[in-house]
This record gives structure tokens, C-alpha cells and sequence, in this order.
């Protein structure tokens, strides 16, 4: 039995940084969407091992990589014997502020659990995913979220229409321990606005300063007419479409600067 799912990638149209907690976490408030750019996870049964293939990215396939972690953490909390192969497509870029390690992650743990045939309550799962990170949780169901906490409290927006937008990536990861590392506490205060006409990012105080490619990508959109914002740390910048076509055209336009785009919608 082979158990296949996209991961998909998320944007944050709205995040603001309230503090930093003494575990070193954040809180935060932010609206998160995943959007239609995906990692694909394929499962297939082993009598015992788990083990992890990556392909599209040079990643390590132990426990330092996420979606590793995220299948021993299930194995050991619901002590099932069997195992699993696990085979990791990336096409998620890293280091970009798009959620990829936590798409994945989330995904294997839905994966394994239709595999393993695992009852397991939504609570429990939730609580399991927030051990991997801030972001799991609202992977496990996606759509369009209002996340508070460190990001593991979520409550469901509706999306009345589906969505377009255009990612584009400059080619470069931004660490995002560096740049929560970098705020400036305490922070002006910032009025919470989950209208997608009302990006936000924080977190662009730190990461436009000191990447000018990621100022130079706003800046082109806007000049362009595109509300555009940094996702997430960084280093990708998305713009809000009117439709697929204005996204093609840009695209086309962009070509010149050898940047990775997708035009993408809400998912």
C-alpha cells in the first residue's frame, strides 16, 4: 500500500510579533493560507524501519529533517511496530517563509496515520505536531487561518473566492532564528487588520534592511500596481492578483531576473 499527499505551501497575509516568551518562542498574530505550490510525500509500508528519501533538495534524511522527526514522534507516541519508506519531492524552496519542513511534516503525520491505521483524536494530533513546530499544526488542515500563541491556536477563516497570487523567490534562504533574533523589543504597536488589501509583516523591519534583493522584488511590484509582501521570514515575496492571467504576465515580465515565481491560488 503506497499512501500519497501534497504538502502545500502557506503565506501569511497578515504577522505581527507580540513578544518573546521565555522558552525562547514568540507570540504572535497572523493569518496564514496555503496556496496552490506543493511538496509530494509518497509512503509505502515496512514491516519495522522508517527510513526517508529527499529528492529535489539536498537535505539530510535523519532526524534533522522534519518530516523524520515527525514519523518517529508518531511512532513512539502510539507504539505501533511496523515502519514505513518515505519518499520527500521537493519543490517547496527552503529557507523561504513558505512552511515547507512544516507542510511536510504535517503531511507525514496524516500519511502514517492512514497507513498505520492510527485512532487518534484531533487534540492529541495537534499537541503531537506542536512538539515538531509553531507551524505544523495548521498544516494539518490548511486553508486560510487566524494563528495566535506561538502559531499552534488556530481558528478557521472562510474564503469566499479562490484567490491568485504570484510567489516569487529570490534564490537564498533567510534564517528565520536569525531574524526573530533580530527584533527589537518593545515594538510599535500595530493595529490587526485580517484584509488581504492590509498586508503586514513584521518581521520585514528586520530581513528588507539587510536583503536588499527582497526590498528590490516589493519594490518592482508595486511599481507594477501589485500589493506585495514578504512571506513569512523571508526570502520570498508574494503579490495579490486580480487572476491567473495578470500572474502569467508578470511572470513573463520577471523572466529577466532569473528569479523562481509561481502563480499560484488559494487551496
Amino acid at each position: 500500500m503506497t499512501v500519497v499527499i501534497n504538502a502545500p505551501a502557506k503565506i501569511n497575509l497578515f504577522l505581527e510579533v507580540r513578544n518573546r516568551r521565555k522558552d525562547n518562542y514568540h507570540n504572535i498574530v497572523s493569518v496564514m493560507q496555503t496556496v496552490s505550490l506543493y511538496d509530494r510525500i509518497s509512503i509505502d509500508a515496512h514491516p519495522s524501519k522508517l527510513s526517508l528519501t529527499c529528492r529535489g533538495a539536498d537535505l539530510p534524511v535523519d532526524s534533522r529533517n522534519l518530516a523524520m522527526r515527525a514519523a518517529v514522534a508518531l511512532k513512539k507516541k502510539t507504539g505501533v511496530s511496523c515502519g514505513a519508506a518515505i519518499t520527500l519531492e521537493k519543490d517547496i524552496p527552503l529557507g523561504a517563509g513558505l512552511g515547507g519542513g512544516s507542510s511536510d511534516a504535517a503531511a507525514v503525520l496524516k500519511g502514517l496515520i492512514s497507513l498505520w491505521n492510527i485512532r487518534m483524536s484531533h487534540r492529541t494530533l495537534v499537541a503531537l505536531a506542536a512538539t515538531l513546530g509553531a507551524d505544523v499544526p495548521f498544516f494539518l488542515a490548511g486553508g486560510r487561518a487566524r494563528a495566535t500563541g506561538i502559531g499552534d491556536r488556530l481558528t478557521p477563516l472562510p474564503v469566499k473566492r479562490k484567490q491568485w497570487y504570484i510567489l516569487i523567490n529570490p534564490g537564498f534562504p533567510v534564517s528565520t532564528p536569525w531574524v526573530y533574533g533580530k527584533l527589537q523589543f518593545p515594538l510599535t504597536k500595530r493595529q490587526e487588520n485580517t484584509k488581504i488589501t492590509k498586508l503586514f509583516n513584521r518581521l520585514e523591519e528586520v530581513v528588507l534592511p539587510c536583503y536588499p534583493a527582497i526590498r528590490g522584488i516589493k519594490d518592482i511590484l508595486a511599481a507594477k500596481g501589485v500589493s506585495a509582501m514578504m512571506s513569512g521570514s523571508g526570502a520570498s515575496v508574494f503579490g495579490l492578483l486580480s487572476g491567473q492571467q495578470e500572474g502569467k504576465a508578470l511572470q513573463t515580465a520577471l523572466k529577466k531576473h532569473r528569479w523562481k515565481t509561481w502563480v499560484v491560488h488559494t487551496v
